[in-house]
């Protein structure tokens, strides 16, 4: 499954949207480990590994979606975290599933390359 933040990928032709799809992750972080997040941005290791899993649990659960619509791709892919007064962190990713058709040799192709 490809995963990118562009909205098209090089030589590699959308021909159908399927449907946004998303993912989400929460967890309980802390209020040491909060409170990094609302002064300087200097998260706490504690924060860093628990905002690490979140992202990756929320990246499965956007496959999983995309895998089960046959997707190829998933294009425009986003991640977004938030954090509320009750010391839990929010990671939400989204994008679009796509279909591709037919790839398109592209100049640097070996596959186009000839013998002269």
């Amino acid at each position: 499954m490809i995963l990118t933040t562009t909205n098209e990928i090089q030589n590699r032709p959308i021909t159908e949207y399927l449907a946004i799809v998303t993912g989400g992750a929460s967890s309980w972080v802390g209020r040491q480990a909060v409170k990094g997040f609302k002064i300087n941005l200097d998260i706490p290791s504690v924060a860093t590994k628990v905002v690490s899993d979140l992202h990756e649990r929320a990246g499965v659960a956007l496959i999983e979606q995309a895998r089960e619509m046959k997707a190829d791709a998933v294009v425009g892919v986003r991640f977004e975290l938030s954090h509320g007064p009750s010391d839990m962190a929010t990671v939400c990713v989204y994008g679009t599933a796509v279909k591709f058709g037919q790839s398109v040799p592209g100049p640097n192709d070996a596959s186009e390359m000839r013998r002269t």
